[in-house]
């Protein structure tokens, strides 16, 4: 076959036909060729016109395929959108409903404690039950009487812990409400401020403050405002704003703010709260030229609201700040400039800030040598003469320039591919990490935990705190929104674990994603090993427990403060990771204990990770069968008890919850001491035996678990006025003779107040079985309060009365062969009074009006406590005097009740009120003109008044003075204080006296 010449040329016609087709080019070949062939074969012309053929069906189906995955692209954008949108109606629907369910829980409150309420169902069940018709009369008297004097009741008190409580909650709701893009602060921030010349708050109305912000070039603005309202509520003023580019037309950011209709704007809600500032991240879409913004009041129902300073403004361009702080690091940080010099993202990209803190070593000079020798990189320079590695950072972080931020320490060095990997990911809610790799001082690498970490959780779709907890709180490996970072500041009077307490804070308040690099073998932070690093120090007392413990004092406050249990356990298990140091510590040198538990006592630490402190170091068992935080006296008295004992101690105790409420806030007594707590389940009763003697069971086979890890304790002590104490204690005595057993009575308890003799059936069976009692013996008596009294008796080794009344009355109906043994083991203790700080811990505050005076009184009114002579005493007063008082009564009593056959002269003065937390009635203790207390009345019932009330030892940690009401040679009689001011219970003329003199000693004061 001849060889023929085929000319190849483009058809110009064909190639514009199809300028828009892909495949134009070689359809426009096909085309020359067929046209250009001068000898061609009939078929070859086929097998042209048959490819061309495939080609266009080809075309045609890629076309059609390409129509149909746009339109499927289409159907699942409306999708997300509908989706993202149900979710966003849901949600709110969600926030709808729960203001509801509050509102209407706070509806029926209301409902029970209104005076309708109250009357209704005193008149439905007036002829329904015995009393009825009396209790109906009461009810009617009172309700007269509180309605008269409701102004007086509203005015009286005011508690500022509540009004404290109030205004956070409302913060939090606000909060909750708020993206990530808007948070608060308490301090006003900028690089420029709006209006420059403001120099007095500026009064805002609905039309507002007009602001025009040019941001060429920028890609995020951090506004900082500051307003305020007479009355702070939620959307009382706000803020809105518009971007537009260089033709004013307005842009969308890749944020979804908030939109209003009828501002036609972006808008978001200010806090109107005094000293809360908002700041406000603002990203700017591309093209940007300017921000338009208005602040203005909104729904303030008039209140007024003012700008109180000018609008702090700080713009950020696009990239990342490098930060590295340097102290005496002429040696080390030439590395580490040289792997950011050689970085593959773009110069333009990012700056290095080098912040040289202490004294010159050189440094400077070096840094200047490199800068001038690579001028591409943006290096800035600044010097601190002070030392401090947290000052360092702090300038650095204030003086950022771009909108992400990265730390890296002079000692350390970093892969070409690092800031262009961590800045692949960034994205303003999120935090980038990458591993980490360390390198000895021969250059060795080793790989660390921490990379393989982040390797185990680089498969997983949405990444938890605790999945990468070993690099969220290090300096290191990570890229940071600048609008976090610089809403938070290192603390420069740590010492070390800084960078714990910045990173917790910072993740606590914003709660960001988690993000990884695409590949954790490129981006890689080199850490160089040192002998003298922070985290390489020699054990130390200082640096193992007392630096430790500044740190986690600070984790502690913001542990306080955390929104949501999701960011307080991660705090929590910094603190945890915190006190793995001391614990360790403690360990090797258990020596160093008391010295531990001093600095645990002065700074009021109270968490968690104190007690497994503790418990190592315990050498004595409580058995209280109730115990904190369970609201209760004999609680109480058992934790001021621990305190004094200044000693760890191991608790075991019930659960109280079906009868009563609890109060955390009573765990901080003993905190300081207490080790183990371990709470039973068993029933909940003062005197069922079986109850008891599942308590006293469940306390017997706990204490088999924990002697199966520690060593046998020296001591257990009990406490009752709770039957079950004893019992439980009694047998652990049996079973190990060797503790020594510390067994307290609160009151006597085989004899109640009148003289009558309690009882409920034991089984003699148990305590023979326990050898608890001799099998030969022939007791008959089966009372559980008789029993509760023998079994110390006969076991303990130490016995405590609160006073001496006390020990006297149960020795006189005691056996009398166990009189003599009883005195020999008795020891007097009154109850404990805290220290004077415990009275400062609350904000609760008595509301006094000028001229009157002011008598506190906390406790339920006994029928058998001498009320009435001091009501007597009362209205005997001259009426210019006895109008200034005002008795103020905290009980969980009905208002009926106690008011009952009171005068109606009086007891308009006589103001109700429920029970207040035990520190709300610390702090008020102090806020009163004088306290009362009174004697239980014996007289004629019992050889002496046995009984020392319970209130006494906290009024007199109180500033304020005491008004005893007593019995004749009473506990309370015997109390020498120059706080008391005694009175005879039943002779009203001597109570009298003492009413004026504490009158008139207040007035002349």
């Amino acid at each position: 076959m001849s060889k023929r010449k085929i000319r190849y040329s483009i058809n110009p016609k064909a190639t514009k036909k199809h300028a828009n087709d892909p495949y134009a080019s070689s359809r426009g070949e096909l085309v020359s060729i067929q046209g250009k062939i001068h000898h061609g074969s009939d078929g070859l012309i086929s097998s042209l016109k048959h490819q061309i053929s495939l080609l266009d069906k080809k075309n045609f189906r890629l076309e059609n395929k390409n129509a149909l995955l746009s339109v499927e692209n289409n159907n699942l954008k409306e999708q997300l959108n509908y989706y993202k949108k149900a979710y966003q109606e849901a949600d709110r629907e969600n926030k709808v409903l729960a203001v509801k369910e509050l509102k209407a829980q706070d509806k029926v409150q209301s409902y029970a404690n209104s005076m309708s309420f109250r009357l209704g169902y005193a008149i439905i069940f007036a002829f329904k039950e015995k009393g009825g018709v009396k209790h109906l009369l009461k009810t009617i008297a009172t309700l007269i009487h509180e309605k008269r004097n409701k102004k007086i009741r509203q005015k009286l008190v005011f508690n500022h812990a509540a009004d404290a409580a109030a205004s956070q909650m409302s913060l939090l709701q606000w909060n909750q409400r708020k993206l990530i893009f808007q948070w608060l602060d308490n301090k006003l921030f900028g690089k420029e401020f709006l209006p420059s010349s403001q120099a007095q708050a500026l009064p805002l109305d609905r039309k507002g403050i007009d602001f025009a912000i040019p941001v060429h070039g920028i890609s995020q603005v951090l506004l900082s405002i500051d307003v305020s309202s007479q009355s702070p509520a939620p959307k009382q003023a706000l803020v809105s704003f518009t971007f537009e580019d260089k033709e004013n037309k307005i842009l969308e950011s890749g944020i979804d703010y908030p939109f209003s209709q009828s501002l036609n704007r972006h808008y978001a809600y200010l806090n109107t709260e005094e000293s809360k500032v908002d700041q406000i991240l603002l990203a700017l879409p591309h093209d940007c030229e300017t921000v338009n913004i208005n602040v203005q009041t909104w729904d303030n129902q008039e209140a007024a609201i003012k700008l109180n300073a000018p609008i702090g403004i700080e713009k950020l361009s696009a990239g990342v700040s490098v930060v590295i702080p340097t102290y005496q690091g002429l040696q080390t940080i030439g590395k580490c400039i040289e792997s950011l010099l050689h970085q593959t993202l773009s110069p333009l990209l990012y700056e290095l800030l080098v912040v040289i803190n202490g004294p010159q070593d050189g440094t400077k000079k070096l840094l200047e040598k490199i800068k001038r020798k690579n001028p591409e990189v943006n290096m800035r320079i600044f010097v601190l003469e002070e030392a401090g590695v947290s000052k360092a950072r702090n300038l650095a972080i204030r003086e950022a320039q771009y909108n992400y931020i990265t730390f890296i320490d002079d000692d350390d060095f970093v892969s070409e591919d690092y800031l262009a990997s961590l800045y692949a990911q960034a994205n303003y809610h999120s935090l980038v990490l990458t591993g980490v790799d360390d390198v000895t001082n021969h250059g060795e690498t080793i790989p660390t935990a921490i990379t393989q970490q982040l390797a185990k959780a680089e498969d997983k779709a949405v990444i938890q705190y605790n999945d990468v907890s070993s690099s969220l709180t290090m300096n290191a490996c990570k890229l940071v929104p600048a609008h976090m970072v610089k809403a938070t500041t290192y603390l420069p009077e740590l010492r070390s674990g800084e960078d714990v307490v910045y990173w917790s804070d910072l993740i606590s308040r914003f709660q960001p994603n988690i993000a990884l690099v695409h590949d954790l073998s490129k981006a890689v932070y080199k850490r160089v090993l040192s002998d003298n690093s922070v985290s390489r120090q020699k054990e130390s007392f200082d640096f193992n427990v007392k630096q430790r413990l500044d740190v986690i004092l600070h984790l502690i406050s913001l542990l306080e403060k955390a929104q949501v249990s999701y960011t307080a356990n991660f705090i929590q298990s910094k603190i945890n990771a915190q006190a793995g140091f001391i614990k360790r510590y403690l360990d090797t040198y258990p020596q160093e204990y008391p010295a531990f538990q001093q600095l645990i006592e002065q700074n009021k630490v109270d968490n968690a990770f104190i007690r497994d402190i503790n418990a190592k170091f315990s050498k004595i068992l409580v058995i209280s069968y109730c115990y904190a935080p369970y609201i209760d006296t004999s609680g109480v008295v058992m934790s001021k008890r621990v305190r004094e004992m200044n000693q760890p101690v191991d608790i075991i105790y019930n659960s109280m919850d079906k009868v009563r409420l609890q109060d955390k806030n009573l765990l901080k007594i003993s905190a300081p001491f207490v080790g183990k707590m371990i709470e039973l389940k068993a029933s909940q009763t003062f005197s069922n035996w079986k109850g008891i003697q599942q308590f006293a069971e469940q306390t017997f086979i706990e204490m088999g678990k924990i002697l199966s890890r520690r060593p046998l304790y020296e001591k257990i002590y009990s406490r009752a006025m709770w039957p079950a104490s004893h019992f439980a204690a009694a047998l652990i005595k049996a079973k190990y003779p060797t503790i020594k057993w510390g067994a307290e009575f609160s009151d006597p308890l085989l004899l109640d107040v009148t003289g009558n003799i309690r009882y409920e059936a034991l089984e003699l069976a148990w305590l023979r079985m326990h050898h608890l009692l001799p099998e030969n013996s022939t007791q008959a008596n089966d009372n559980l309060f008789y029993w509760c009294e023998m079994l110390p008796y006969l076991y303990a080794d130490e016995l405590i009365f609160t006073n001496q009344n006390q020990l006297d009355y149960m020795l006189s109906y005691a056996d009398e062969e166990m009189r003599e043994a009883i005195a020999s083991k008795a020891v007097i203790m009154p109850q404990p009074t805290l220290p004077r700080d415990f009275y400062q811990q609350s904000s609760a505050q008595l509301k006094k009006e000028k001229d009157y005076f002011y008598i506190g009184y906390f406790g339920s009114f006994y029928p058998n406590r001498g009320f009435q002579p001091f009501l007597d005493a009362w209205e005997m007063l001259p009426d210019e005097i006895q109008s200034k008082l005002r008795l103020i009564v905290y009980t969980q009593q009905q208002p009926e009740a106690v008011l009952e056959n009171v005068s109606e002269n009086i007891k308009e003065k006589i103001i109700i009120y429920p029970y207040v937390e035990y520190f709300d009635f610390l702090k008020l203790c102090d806020d009163f003109d004088a306290l009362l207390v009174m004697d239980a009345i014996t007289k004629k019932l019992k050889i002496n008044n046995p009984y020392l009330p319970s209130k006494i030892s906290d009024y007199l940690g109180s500033k304020t003075k005491i008004m005893a009401l007593i019995e004749e040679n009473s506990p309370t009689s015997k109390i020498s204080d120059n706080k008391i001011i005694f009175s005879n219970l039943e002779d009203k003329n001597d109570i009298l006296k003492n009413i004026l003199y504490l009158y008139y000693d207040n007035n002349i004061q």
